[in-house]
């Protein structure tokens, strides 16, 4: 693999799901609607799909779900026994109305999603006791919203003489790269947001347009790192699964940048998922195996090193 090939391979990727990933564009207006569908779309669970059945509930939002868990519940750490399914003693609770309508709407909605053909992946309990928490903590400090969070923070760290909260979105807004990623660890290290990670952070805020600095955000999901190993791209740049996260995407965010693609770093960044994700695997999926090789248009370039997908540190 050269650097030439590879960006003829990217070139091709990212040009060809355009009109596809365009889609995945949203607003600043929607980031509290983000929070709960994409913030917990960790382990296979498809949050999002739970999210639109928690609307027909009545119960999507920030504020609903955050008024569900009583207060000796909203510190307690996640409990297999207590929370680990239906027939735990939560969900039973919940089920008799013991944490009122919402609570009761909150089992009905769960109730009916394990039913759907909806993916929960291994972790789907202790999600969703994490996504009550986090909206717990939203709606006790600030009026059930993942922006007025985000805003205050904002001004905490940065801009305390700011307090036209206009003012304070529009320098927000112009956060360069750098800021908002001193922003993203301070965050974090308060650890106020129960399974909220560096990743999923990213995730929330990546597509939001008025966003200077979601140009340059980077989700490291199975489909990117699939594409780096089968391609051999990713030996370009010392691609290190095993490596700390943040150092994989700046070496990633390093090599985009070095290609004088005319695509920011973060459309690259959805421009493989969706070439290479399962989820898109009737129009692309490719990287996931031999089989469709064949109609890859720039297989030729490739390494097909689909071995390296079993082996650890590739």
């Amino acid at each position: 693999m050269d650097i030439e090939k590879a960006r003829k391979i990217i070139h091709h990727v990212v040009s060809s799901t355009v009109r596809r990933w365009r889609q995945y564009e949203t607003s600043w207006k929607e980031v509290d609607e983000l929070f709960i569908k994409r913030g917990y779309e960790i382990g296979g669970f498809e949050a999002w799909k739970f999210a639109e059945a928690l609307k027909k509930a009545g119960i999507f939002s920030i504020s609903e779900l955050g008024k569900i868990l009583p207060p000796e519940l909203k510190s307690k750490t996640y409990d297999r026994n207590f929370a680990g399914s239906l027939n735990s003693e939560f969900y039973l609770r919940a089920k008799e109305g013991e944490y009122g309508e919402k609570g009761r709407k909150f089992y009905l909605t769960v109730e009916s999603f394990l039913k759907s053909d909806a993916k929960k992946g291994q972790s789907f309990w202790r999600l969703l006791w994490f996504m009550l928490q986090s909206c717990s903590f939203l709606e006790k400090n600030f009026r059930g919203s993942f922006k007025v969070y985000l805003l205050e923070k904002f001004r905490q760290i940065f801009y305390s003489e700011i307090e036209d909260f206009t003012e304070l979105e529009k320098a927000f807004f112009s956060l360069n790269y750098d800021e908002y990623s001193k922003f993203k660890k301070f965050i974090l290290k308060e650890r106020n947001l129960p399974g909220i990670g560096p990743n999923m952070f990213d995730y929330i805020l990546a597509d939001i347009k008025e966003l200077a600095f979601a140009n340059e955000i980077i989700k490291l999901d199975s489909s990117n790192k699939s594409f780096f190993k089968v391609t051999g791209i990713g030996k370009l740049f010392d691609f290190n699964p095993n490596q700390k996260e943040e150092e994989i995407k700046e070496k990633i965010r390093n090599f985009f940048k070095s290609l004088d693609l005319p695509y920011t770093v973060r459309e690259i960044n959805k421009g493989i998922y969706t070439y290479c994700s399962k989820t898109e695997g009737d129009k692309f999926g490719f990287c996931l195996s031999k089989d469709k090789c064949s109609s890859c248009k720039v297989s030729e370039f490739c390494e097909k090193d689909f071995e390296a997908l079993k082996r650890k540190g590739c």
